[in-house]
């Protein structure tokens, strides 16, 4: 008798999805970071190997601002955005202002969640933090419930 075997998720990752953002001025003062995202199918256990990874897939963020931000909306994408292969995002936040960004992604026109790499689990939502008086300054979270 076959077995029924799960065809493995395809999800959008980052090795470095919290890295320290630069912030030459300190606490209070614009910070920026470069996050760079793939595709790639995910196994039963929330890991991605080398060869599962997705090199000519067309990864789109979809955006939307936080209504009780304080920050203007022109530091997120306003339409939809995709990039083949791999998808660099280019994360600021101006000094002194604060916003949080609710994100979701497709890979080849399909709904994807994103993979909280250290936690080996898949979320519908990533959630960016971007509060120049905070430490750090810009963070990444993943939530499973639109929060906004």
């Amino acid at each position: 008798m076959a077995q029924n075997k799960q065809a493995p998720q395809v999800v959008v990752f980052s090795d470095r999805a919290n890295a320290t953002p630069s912030q030459p001025g300190g606490k209070g003062a614009a910070a920026d970071r470069t996050v760079d995202y793939q595709a790639g199918k995910m196994d039963k256990n929330g890991k991605i190997d080398s060869h599962d990874i997705l090199r000519d897939a067309k990864l789109t963020l979809h955006e939307k601002l936080d209504p009780n931000s304080k920050s203007p909306t022109e530091h997120i994408e306003q339409k939809p955005h995709t990039e083949t292969g791999s998808y660099k995002d280019y994360q600021f936040v101006p000094g002194g202002a604060s916003y949080r960004v609710l994100r979701d992604w497709s890979v080849n026109g399909q709904p994807a969640n994103v993979l909280d790499i250290p936690n080996h689990t898949a979320y519908h939502y990533e959630l960016i933090t971007n509060d120049a008086n905070a430490n750090p300054p810009i963070k990444t979270e993943y939530t499973n419930t639109p929060p906004f």
